[in-house]
């Protein structure tokens, strides 16, 4: 395994447990390596909005949350596939948190989903 892969694995490791923990800055220090992008204009501005969602998450959610990966990949706009990471509570049906994570060229680029 390269080390880039390793890296990768370490940035998505960290990024399920700060949300499984609904802490946002467990994965900040993660968000600063250089092998991390964001679909916002800058990685300060998807910190703000990732943690304010943990914070809506949190406040709405019940229970612990569980992680799942969609069977399917989401094809974004540049063609490219992307995973999708769905966090769920013990009682609702929907995900209460959604991130959306590609892969390529040894970068991982992160979006987190509004709704």
């Amino acid at each position: 395994m390269e080390k880039w892969e390793s890296e990768l694995i370490f940035i998505k490791q960290e990024l399920i447990n700060a949300c499984l923990k609904k802490n946002s800055s467990l994965f900040l220090n993660t968000l600063k390596q250089e092998r991390v992008k964001t679909k916002f204009p800058n990685k300060t501005s998807f910190y703000s909005f990732f943690k304010y969602m943990i914070k809506c998450t949190s406040r709405s959610s019940i229970g612990e949350l569980r992680f799942e990966i969609d069977a399917e990949k989401y094809e974004n706009v540049g063609g490219n596939p992307e995973d999708c990471y769905n966090f769920y509570d013990e009682v609702h049906h929907y995900p209460m948190l959604t991130l959306f994570v590609l892969e390529k060229d040894g970068f991982i680029e992160l979006d987190v989903s509004p709704f």
